[in-house]
């Protein structure tokens, strides 16, 4: 990613965070495996249960969270 915000104005501090997270989100897509894009997608929807390398099916939700 390029740096190219230096001839922004000092108030325009959302507008640098706007551009630079769609340089991030352009990188990610170009750069990153299919894998670890979907893995991506599965923290960001909050399925962090494939993490873990038992089976979740056979442990009650009570107990997951531990």
């Amino acid at each position: 990613m390029q740096v190219r915000f230096f001839e922004y104005a000092l108030g325009a501090a959302e507008d640098i965070a706007n551009k630079i997270k769609q340089n991030t989100d352009e990188y990610i897509d170009t750069i990153l495996p299919p894998l670890t894009k979907a893995l991506f997608k599965y923290v960001r929807e909050g399925k962090i249960y494939l993490l873990y390398p038992r089976p979740t099916w056979a442990v009650p939700r009570s107990r997951k969270a531990r």
